[in-house]
């Protein structure tokens, strides 16, 4: 599907696409930009940490990790709409919805610079989580 609309855009000069398994198989070096959405809800915290490790090891200095996930406050209960999918990811999946300052923990391991969250507007209880790689 994102290689049709790559194609039909003429993007295909700016965009490389790789397939794959993102839980075992490498992810491409030399990347401007990884981009994850709705990845983490639905992997356990171990998982989720490779991820982040892997992302950095897939970026060029100065590039960018983006996810786009519900991301819940402190205490793991709000926004409403993420904490109650959360429930739904606990009893159906090895995941849950994790809040900013997990995510933030993974990417200072990983040597990224602290992230910036930005909620989406509604009718999304989403949020845009950037993290860059330091030069």
């Amino acid at each position: 599907m994102t290689a049709g609309v790559v194609q039909q855009e003429d993007m295909g000069d700016r965009i490389a696409l790789h397939s794959g398994d993102y839980r075992s198989d490498p992810l491409p070096g030399g990347c401007h930009v990884v981009f994850m959405s709705n990845v983490l809800h639905g992997e356990d915290e171990a998982t989720c940490r490779t991820l982040i490790h892997n992302s950095f090891d897939a970026l060029q200095p100065g590039g960018h990790l983006v996810i786009k996930d519900h991301v819940l406050n402190g205490e793991l209960t709000a926004p409403e709409g993420g904490a109650l999918f959360s429930l739904l990811m606990l009893l159906s999946t090895r995941g849950r919805d994790y809040g900013l300052h997990e995510m933030a923990e993974w990417m200072d391991a990983a040597g990224f610079a602290p992230p910036v969250e930005t909620v989406l507007p509604s009718p999304f209880s989403s949020s845009l989580v950037i993290a860059r790689k330091p030069d």
